[in-house]
């Protein structure tokens, strides 16, 4: 029996480390500069792809510091944690950067860059996304929110109210109709609710037309 609970111990330690790493302990391993490729040309990002969570937003800061104004994000991930999403929209839009959903895919002919292949921002991500000066995602993309309530249950009435205020102020400032809060504050369960590209441009979370 102790063979079998070690060999079963053994066997699940790689999926938790993987598991750990994804969930943002590791963030710094996630960001990373590239170039961003079309068929004619590239331009350099900064890949963020990792989950979101308590720790990101310092992380975050930490490495686009020195990003220019106008650079762009190309955002990957998920989380639970809104704010810590909206926290690290916050910086982004500080530092004027532009975001994108995706992931790097194969590199391209030259070796110069990388094509960009579909991406999942979802939840703390979809909120942290909205920071960009310009928003886009394609359809080819999958970009999904969650409610606010049920994915902190352990707020106060009052905490509660203070965070679907913050929620509510930081897409006002980011230019997102309000109609979409009343989407996101109308939620009541624990699902992914999925956003396409139409529904993400009336509600001007896409705001720059897909290249």
């Amino acid at each position: 029996m102790k063979i079998k609970i070690l060999l079963l111990t053994l066997l699940c330690m790689p999926i938790l480390a993987i598991a750990k790493t994804t969930d943002g302990a590791k963030l710094k391993d996630h960001l990373k500069a590239s170039q961003l490729c079309t068929r004619s040309s590239c331009i350099p990002v900064l890949v963020f792809d990792a989950h979101v969570y308590q720790p990101t937003p310092e992380e975050f800061l930490a490495s686009v510091k020195d990003l220019p104004a106008g650079s762009t994000i190309l955002l990957s991930g998920y989380g639970k944690d809104v704010t810590s999403g909206v926290k690290v929209g916050e910086i982004i839009r500080s530092k004027q950067l532009k975001t994108k959903v995706g992931r790097l895919g194969s590199a391209n002919l030259e070796r110069t860059g990388f094509y960009k292949r579909a991406g999942v921002c979802l939840s703390a991500c979809a909120m942290a996304f909205m920071g960009g000066v310009n928003r886009e995602f394609d359809s080819e993309d999958q970009f999904g929110v969650t409610a606010i309530e049920p994915n902190q249950p352990n707020l106060s009435e009052q905490e509660l109210k203070l965070a679907l205020g913050n929620t509510e102020g930081y897409l006002s400032r980011m230019n997102i109709q309000p109609s979409f809060f009343s989407y996101l504050k109308a939620l009541n369960d624990v699902k992914l609710h999925m956003i396409d590209v139409k529904a993400a441009t009336s509600y001007n979370i896409i705001n720059s037309p897909a290249k």
